[in-house]
């Protein structure tokens, strides 16, 4: 019976045993990771440590435990042990024990700014300093510009020192780069505003590193660009390159003019007496298209010459009140005309009856027969040489008369004149097209600035805007306007400088 207690005993013991070695187990697994190495840079939170075959960064906190010996502090190029954990992002340095001291070494940290064979320049916070470094320099890391490094150098640090060990701290960070196509519509010194579309426009910075390719290295308002940035749209991105596509620039005129004739295909306008027939293109713009009829006053932008085929590049309609008020002339003229008529129907009816007058007489006389009648004739015969000489002296009241009225001789060479300015074409007003800013809209007036900082103010009252255009303040547009009258004719927009997000 002892001995089956004893043998019970002993196997509870050894379960005992191997329960406590198997609780043991999972404590082990999670105990921290250990690290030993020289300590190779010190900044903020963070200690990088570099090892045999590899350099760790490790991150510090509150909460880590320094171990060191009768030392201060830890110093660049102690060796040290470095227990620690994974954290979500980093690994956490639970424990810094110092294994050696060592004497400070020569340390410089920052950016590497420029990489060459025999040298590389390392730009800190306050200081920018050149080292040497040849086959015997320790180089730890893919060492690259814009990357951070930890020079441990030797000599004096303005003076061009001799790199010992270069560590690559943090890599450079590649920055993404994106493409954006679209049309150049400002130019300033340290940036250019891209107009993406007719609703979005963004501007990008330019420096000294931007590069063009293409048909000029020069950008110019109207350009087609493709360029390469860095950063957002809408967030100060930054112009890496800019390849240019010029684009043929066509000049504009103006002609005003009457429509003659209006087809799919063409129109034809009347103007300074000669007509000129201007070809319809997909891309021609018509303004108050219920007036373009034949007879309504039209004002056309077009391109090419006249006379060969110009295209018509808007047209802007209105009627022709011009052209009313001469025929309201015409039609009047032509009532004054048929009021003179009667009075000279009138003037002919007392001659004819005079004529009958004259002959009533002699058909009175030939029933007669006799010489009494013929006698009695005798006397009227007198009678009328008295009437004769009586009216001779109407005849001379009437030379006065003419006399007076001479100076209306000149009224025909009037009328014939004011015909003659009729039948000439009016002065065609000086319209021009241009392009500028929006500088202040109001319900019958508009302040525009143009190239050079001018602004002119123009009457809209009759103003023809495109597709339901509002303008605003600090629009880009393109405008044509009346010089003489400072009436602006037509008004579209060409880009708004808008803040776009992707």
């Amino acid at each position: 019976m002892k001995k089956n207690l004893s043998i019970i005993l002993v196997i509870m013991m050894l379960m005992t045993m191997i329960g406590a070695v198997i609780g043991c187990g999972p404590d082990k697994a999670e105990a921290d990771e250990i690290f030993t190495g020289v300590l190779v840079d010190a900044q903020g939170n963070t200690i990088v440590v570099r090892g045999d075959t590899e350099t760790m960064l490790f991150e510090t906190t509150d909460t880590t435990v320094y171990e060191l010996n009768d030392q201060a502090e830890l110093c660049v190029g102690d060796i040290v042990e470095a227990s620690y954990h994974k954290g979500e992002d980093a690994f956490i340095a639970d424990t810094v024990r110092l294994v050696q001291h060592k004497e400070s070494a020569l340390v410089f940290g920052g950016e590497v700014t420029e990489l060459e064979k025999t040298y590389l320049t390392v730009q800190s916070q306050s200081l920018t300093a050149v080292f040497l470094y040849d086959e015997a320099t320790k180089i730890v890391g893919d060492l690259s510009k814009g990357d951070t490094v930890t020079v441990t150098y030797e000599g004096n640090i303005s003076e061009n020192p001799k790199a010992v060990s270069i560590v690559v701290v943090k890599e450079k960070q590649e920055i993404e780069q994106k493409s954006i196509h679209g049309t150049v519509s400002e130019v300033g010194a340290t940036s250019v505003v891209i107009s993406i579309d007719s609703a979005h426009a963004a501007r990008f910075h330019i420096n000294s590193d931007t590069t063009y390719s293409g048909d000029d290295t020069k950008m110019q308002i109207g350009d087609e660009v493709t360029l390469i940035y860095t950063g957002s749209v809408g967030s100060d991105p930054v112009a890496v390159s800019v390849k240019i596509k010029r684009q043929q620039q066509k000049k504009y005129y103006v002609l005003d003019g009457i429509i003659e004739k209006v087809s799919n295909k063409n129109i034809v306008v009347r103007a300074s007496k000669k007509a000129y027939t201007f070809d319809l293109g997909k891309d021609t713009k018509i303004q108050n298209p219920d007036f373009l009829k034949p007879g309504h006053r039209t004002t056309i932008t077009y391109t090419g010459e006249l006379g060969k085929n110009p295209v018509a590049m808007s047209i802007f309609c209105s009627k022709d009140i011009a052209k009313d008020s001469a025929i309201k002339k015409d039609e009047a003229k032509k009532d004054e005309a048929k009021k003179d008529e009667p009075k000279k129907e009138d003037s002919a009816k007392p001659a004819d009856s005079d004529k009958k007058d004259e002959t009533k007489p002699d058909e009175s006389a030939e029933p007669s027969g006799d010489t009494s009648g013929g006698d009695e004739a005798a006397p009227a015969g007198e009678d009328t040489t008295p009437a004769e000489e009586d009216t001779a002296p109407a005849d001379e009241d009437t030379a006065p008369a003419d006399e007076e009225t001479a100076p209306d001789d000149s009224k025909p060479d009037d009328e014939s004149d004011a015909k003659d300015g009729e039948a000439g074409p009016a002065p065609a007003p000086v319209v021009i097209k241009a392009k500028g800013e929006v500088a202040a809209w109001t319900d019958d007036s508009c302040n525009l600035k143009v190239e050079g900082g001018t602004i002119i103010k123009l009457d809209i009252t009759e103003a023809a805007i495109s597709g339901g255009y509002v303008p605003q303040e600090g629009d880009q547009v393109i405008f044509t306007y009346d010089k003489d009258n400072m009436k602006l004719i037509d008004i579209q927009l060409e880009y708004r400088p808008v803040e776009v997000t992707e």
